[in-house]
């Protein structure tokens, strides 16, 4: 974001205003909004991002708290208390929350970037993601638990395979498969639909690989056409 906070000023003060916002949390993480105040990981994560080096002198205590989301596989769950979950849903037909509290590929696909810039000083903890995210990818899984796509998934481990050793060729041929997925306008579906934001995710990942040109060319056009229907008020894709 430095670019566009050096060359334009007005973004400047909106993202400083948001990093107030962020830092002045109570809590030692976050949760996604005021209402429920349950914390998670992966609103954690992002915030951990987005606050990058400005947020070292004080990530210690934090990032302590964040790593007991990480699992004994390695992976980070969104939720980790089952009982504080249940407070919350008490008036719910939630029996379990197994599935809240487990690893998940998607999480921690991001947690990966939040990890790296400390992998130093938590090497066990970066170790125990690597392997983690290694079993995953040689299993050719790339679950998406939150989300309607894998795509997602797909755009967190294919943006930091340049920094990381992962197995040879498996996000490679990732790649290729999903930009057989495209559309014939260009765009990229989620099993709702074609989809705005999986088409900059997929795009963004292929671009990685600098070998789907063609690709990105068609998803880009997609793109520059669905925001000037938006722009008059239309918000179908064609």
């Amino acid at each position: 974001m430095k670019p566009l906070e050096n060359e334009y000023p007005e973004i400047g003060k909106v993202l400083n205003k948001a990093k107030n916002y962020i830092r002045n949390n109570k809590s030692p993480l976050w949760s996604f909004n005021e209402q429920w105040n349950v914390e998670d990981a992966d609103t954690s994560n992002f915030c951990f991002l987005f606050l990058g080096d400005e947020l070292k002198e004080e990530s210690a205590g934090k990032l302590e708290k964040w790593f007991t989301y990480q699992n004994e596989d390695g992976g980070f769950s969104t939720y980790n208390d089952d009982n504080n979950l249940r407070k919350y849903f008490s008036q719910e037909n939630y029996f379990s929350y197994d599935g809240w509290t487990q690893s998940h590929f998607c999480v921690s696909s991001v947690a990966l970037h939040v990890l790296y810039d400390y992998k130093d000083a938590y090497q066990d903890k970066w170790l125990k993601l690597n392997s983690y995210i290694t079993n995953k990818l040689e299993k050719n899984s790339f679950d998406s638990y939150w989300w309607t796509d894998e795509i997602y998934s797909i755009y967190y481990i294919s943006t930091i395979s340049h920094l990381v050793n992962f197995p040879n060729d498996v996000i490679k041929n990732k790649l290729k498969k999903l930009s057989l997925c495209q559309n014939a306008n260009g765009s990229f579906s989620d099993f709702f639909g074609e989809n705005l934001f999986y088409t900059g995710l997929a795009l963004v990942s292929l671009s990685t690989a600098d070998v789907f040109q063609k690709t990105l060319k068609t998803g880009s056009c997609i793109c520059c056409k669905i925001n000037i229907l938006m722009a008059h008020g239309k918000t179908a894709i064609p």
